[in-house]
């Protein structure tokens, strides 16, 4: 009797440990089909640094723009527009040789419309000319992503974007 009840015991502690959750998530796929529709934006992030000589000397100029207090929906339309409605804060902070400058206002888009295309081999997605990075693709949302340096004239310039995004 020990020996059945042990052995229906086994059975059970089997199906709990083995359940549905433990199974490994089914992939979803970066495409336009499943890019479609609207998003909340959830962070965002940019920092642009130019380094240039002046007189002699190496500046460096930090921008840092931070939001928050976000109410903007960017729309992904299958004829390759996105539009962005609504407003977010941003903080501003401006270093340069160990001086900084703060302020804050209020980015408003009122159905402003870009243009959009997507490339899935890669994981980018162009909007306007910039291409940015997508990473964390899933039902919920994903994240952009855009690291470039531009050298002209001897200036180099940096810029750093982040954006979260969520359905």
């Amino acid at each position: 009797m020990q020996k059945i009840a042990l052995s229906l015991l086994m059975v059970l502690f089997l199906f709990v440990v083995c359940s549905k959750d433990d199974q490994p998530a089914e992939t979803y796929e970066y495409t336009k089909n499943n890019l479609l529709g609207k998003y909340s934006l959830t962070s965002w992030r940019y920092e642009e640094t130019i380094t240039e000589e002046v007189r002699g000397f190496e500046v460096k100029t930090t921008k840092v723009l931070i939001g928050d207090t976000f109410d903007m929906f960017l729309t992904f339309n299958e004829d390759n527009t996105l539009v962005y409605d609504g407003a977010f804060r941003v903080t501003q902070t401006i270093t340069q040789n160990n001086q900084t400058v703060d302020s804050t206002y209020i980015l408003v888009k009122n159905q402003e419309v870009a243009e959009y295309s997507v490339r899935t081999s890669s994981n980018e997605l162009k909007i306007d000319e910039l291409m940015y990075d997508v990473t964390n693709f899933n039902p919920r949302g994903f994240d952009l992503n855009l690291n470039e340096i531009t050298i002209e004239d001897d200036v180099i310039t940096e810029v750093l974007f982040q954006a979260s995004l969520k359905r």
